[in-house]
């Protein structure tokens, strides 16, 4: 029964990895969760997250491997070392390359349990921290697509600081005031969006930007731009169908844009909010911070 088990999954991982995949990544409050519901509604695609594959699952691993070796040269001691007696721990040892090989039948074997239904063609992740780690995802998906969601970095700044203050972050402890954290959030805006946009660029047509703005004044053409980037059906039924799905209204049960809930998730949907919640000296601040990046990606000082 258990050969048949293991058989099982790995059939499946084997058969999981052989489909297309993509990963969805941005700064944090940028927008990856509503693209992650667009895309998802996909009758050829599946998409999901957050997964946090390389964050905390790949990190758990390595430290596994780190203790594994360690304790593995401890329980043999010295004898462990000297090979007239047999001892081979210089071979005993896991090293960084098998944690990437692990990482990938652990990413197949999730994956596989998203993938029950024939017509998905693509299946996709979305963990907004993958940001920082677009190099390593590419080398070990060498395959695999990415969509970097770019937003106004002032806009992302007060979703983040309403997101921290409601319940939905009920174990984080606020310290900060709301000046603090937009002027922190700035610096990692700035510094996360360049990098990602950098290492995309390496990435040919593996990579793509796609911006929130975009998508809240031309919902239909940024549709379908992603699923012709994708190469899925991209007709108009299925993009309404998709948009319908992923819209404000129906991911909040009711609520129009502008209509705020600050304990929500989706808490107001509308582009420019930050222009209401900076005081002036806030918004010279962000500009002094950001403002070669805001700049650069066309937002308005």
């Amino acid at each position: 029964m258990k050969s048949t088990t293991h058989r099982t999954k790995t059939e499946l991982v084997e058969k999981t990895l052989a489909k297309e995949m993509f990963f969805i990544v941005g700064v944090a409050k940028s927008g990856t969760t509503w693209l992650q519901h667009l895309l998802d509604s996909h009758p050829e695609i599946v998409c999901r997250g957050e997964s946090h594959f390389i964050d905390i699952f790949h990190a758990s691993l390595v430290k596994a491997f780190e203790e594994y070796n360690n304790a593995v040269v401890k329980q043999g001691g010295v004898v462990a070392h000297l090979k007239e007696y047999g001892g081979h721990v210089d071979t005993l040892r896991y090293d960084l390359n098998d944690s990437f090989y692990l990482l990938v039948q652990a990413i197949g074997l999730m994956f596989g349990k998203w993938n029950n239904d024939p017509s998905i063609r693509l299946i996709g992740e979305k963990t907004p921290d993958n940001i920082a780690c677009l190099s390593l995802l590419s080398s070990i998906f060498p395959s695999a697509k990415f969509i970097h969601i770019i937003r106004d970095g002032r806009d992302s700044a007060v979703s983040g600081w309403f997101f921290n203050q409601s319940g939905l972050a009920k174990n984080k402890q606020i310290v900060q005031t709301f000046d603090e954290y937009v002027r922190g959030f700035a610096k990692a805006w700035s510094s996360q969006i360049n990098q990602g946009c950098a290492i995309g660029a390496g990435l040919d047509d593996r990579y793509m930007e796609v911006r929130y703005e975009n998508l809240a004044f031309t919902p239909n053409d940024e549709a379908t731009k992603l699923l012709r980037y994708l190469d899925v059906d991209d007709s108009e039924q299925c993009i309404n169908n998709c948009l319908k799905a992923s819209s404000f209204q129906s991911l909040t049960g009711g609520r129009r844009p502008g209509e705020e809930d600050p304990e929500a998730f989706f808490r107001k949907g509308v582009v420019g909010d930050w222009r209401n919640k900076f005081s002036d000296d806030l918004r010279d601040d962000f500009y002094n911070i950001a403002g070669d990046t805001l700049t650069r990606f066309g937002y308005e000082g």
